[in-house]
């Protein structure tokens, strides 16, 4: 009892003294909320030593009544970064009867921007998505709706491609898709409208087709084959439909360099929908001038 009641005692006396400690005081940055939006996400708490009576040091470290500390920016877009010395007379009101000594924090980092938005197209990619053998996409693929709007900071938008790619993962398949789908996006505080979208391709009995294509090119300088084998998958269903198509198609020789090299992947223009390309031999191209 004796060192129940001396222990109390000594430790009443001590609160009842003047004490310093680090404490990290939770923060909020305030801006015109319907105009600016951060790009990162912003500094939350600032560590500052402080002083103080020991029974109000022992509450704020522990949580309790611990004020929030505010800055206010009028120019959001003017302010990249703040420094402690900067900040501790504007502190030092909000934190009550304790005394800052100085910042621990050194500085806040801050990166606001313009709120914008914009349409972009959604794009699937079926390349994860694995086919029960002798099966296949055997028509379009069909996205509802085929645009999303994304709102976000201006500059972070304006650096996206104008297509979003999303990935449909699938294996040994042999039945319609027909599914909702999550529009994915990395960067940080951006909002999606809709973040789903329904996907939705027939799947059914495919085949292989090689058939040779005449090779066509504007350029005169160069000598190369008059024909190219490729391979095609289609349904299995419209064999005779691709192959009349085939009867007036040809494959394009893009631009090249004057010497003897391989153009990989000659150019096939208005391929079905129905159809897929899934290799063309590649074409030795030899300059003609001397």
């Amino acid at each position: 009892m004796c060192l129940f009641a001396a222990t109390t005692f000594w430790l009443f006396n001590a609160f009842n003294k003047n004490h310093t400690a680090n404490i990290k005081f939770p923060l909020r940055i305030e801006y015109d909320r319907e105009k600016f939006i951060p790009v990162n996400a912003l500094p939350d708490q600032v560590n500052m030593h402080v002083s103080g009576n020991g029974w109000d040091l022992f509450r704020n470290q522990l949580g309790l009544k611990l004020p929030e500390l505010t800055i206010t920016l009028e120019h959001p877009l003017d302010v990249k970064k703040i420094v402690a010395s900067s900040l501790q007379s504007m502190f030092q009101p909000q934190v009550g009867k304790l005394r800052i000594n100085f910042l621990v924090t050194d500085t806040l980092r801050i990166q606001i921007d313009e709120k914008d938005f914009h349409k972009y197209k959604v794009e699937v990619d079926l390349s994860n998505f694995t086919f029960k053998k002798g099966y296949g996409r055997i028509s379009p693929v069909v996205v509802l709706p085929d645009s999303i709007t994304l709102d976000g900071p201006k500059s972070v938008l304006h650096n996206l491609p104008e297509s979003l790619p999303i990935t449909i993962e699938g294996n040994s398949s042999d039945q319609n898709f027909n599914d909702e789908v999550e529009v994915m996006v990395k960067e940080e505080n951006i909002t999606r409208n809709p973040p789903l979208v329904k996907v939705m391709f027939e799947v059914g009995p495919v085949i292989d087709v090689k058939t040779r294509l005449p090779l066509t090119s504007k350029l005169k300088k160069f000598s190369f084959a008059d024909s190219v084998d490729a391979w095609f998958r289609i349904p299995a269903r419209r064999e005779e439909e691709f192959k009349e198509w085939a009867k007036g198609i040809s494959a394009i020789l893009p631009s090249g360099k004057v010497g003897s090299y391989e153009m990989n992947m000659p150019r096939i223009s208005k391929l079905p929908l129905y159809s897929q390309l899934i290799k063309i031999d590649s074409v030795k191209m030899t300059s003609s001038v001397k």
